[in-house]
């Protein structure tokens, strides 16, 4: 909604934070669902009474925040029903209304790419944030038809290493608390050891694309950078801004068409100051 510019009416604002609303609940569910997973598959020997506190912990907090999104959804599934249709329906058929899109899905992409070179050394305290930006990109950049290309195969890697990083790092602090008794035992301590090596997983990749791609080399936390992307970068973004098919209307990523070759583009990403972010790593 944002690279497409339909979340500036009032209307469009207000279903894109309903929504948003939605998927934060949902996403609570999902996150009890996946660390009791985690939880399980620990090679700890035996019945472990850590690990059997440590999962009816798990299943208690999926409980409530299942029963807080039914309430949610509701709450405001049919006002959400009907505000994507009204956006379905406010997506233009004609080809000058189509390209002011396709130009802001452009700008929208060339912006994220300037924002996540620019960002400071990643650490644990800034890596989810830098994901969400790189999620934000890649479904920006799905937007296009055709296949993914390498670029964007390596975001979606890089979305699921700190994703899943992030998530091993939530069951060790929740760990933490509901075993503050045994804080040593073989429970923390494996699942302390898998966070660790994520983590190290996450950065090794994120570093690699920004490096290889968004042209990010040694730099310091102060200075105002300016990159070149590199070409399969600049490829990627210049296919938003290719002509539309004959077929009305707006084609999002599904079955894969053939169209012309993206234009030449020559973007030079956004000078961006960097802010100073504290590193909790440590």
């Amino acid at each position: 909604m944002r690279a497409l510019m339909l979340d500036q009416k009032q209307s469009g604002h207000r279903l894109l934070e309903t929504v948003t609303r939605l998927f934060g609940q949902a996403g609570k569910v999902r996150d009890m669902d996946v660390l009791a997973t985690f939880a399980s598959s620990l090679a700890i020997e035996g019945n472990d009474p850590d690990l059997a506190l440590l999962l009816e912990h798990l299943h208690q907090k999926r409980q409530t925040s299942a029963l807080k999104l039914r309430a949610c959804i509701a709450k405001h599934g049919k006002a959400v029903r009907q505000g994507l249709k009204q956006c379905a329906a406010r997506l233009p058929s004609e080809a000058a209304d189509v390209e002011q899109l396709q130009s802001s899905a452009t700008a929208f992409a060339s912006h994220l790419c300037g924002e996540l070179a620019a960002w400071p050394r990643l650490t644990s305290a800034n890596m989810h944030s830098y994901r969400l930006k790189i999620k934000e990109l890649r479904y920006t950049l799905q937007m296009a038809e055709g296949r993914d290309t390498p670029f964007i195969s390596m975001l979606q890697e890089i979305t699921d290493a700190i994703g899943e990083w992030h998530d091993w790092s939530r069951l060790l602090t929740i760990a933490t608390g509901v075993l503050k008794r045994s804080p040593d035992c073989a429970v923390s301590k494996a699942i302390r050891s898998t966070a660790l090596a994520k983590r190290h997983h996450a950065l090794l990749l994120a570093n690699t694309m920004r490096k290889k791609y968004l042209g990010v080399g040694s730099h310091t936390n102060h200075e105002l950078r300016k990159t070149t992307p590199s070409e399969p970068v600049l490829a990627a973004i210049a296919t938003l801004a290719s002509p539309p098919s004959s077929d009305p209307g707006i084609k999002l990523t599904g079955q894969p068409h053939a169209h012309p070759s993206p234009p030449q583009l020559r973007l030079q990403l956004p000078r961006i100051r960097n802010t100073k972010m504290k590193d909790t790593s440590r």
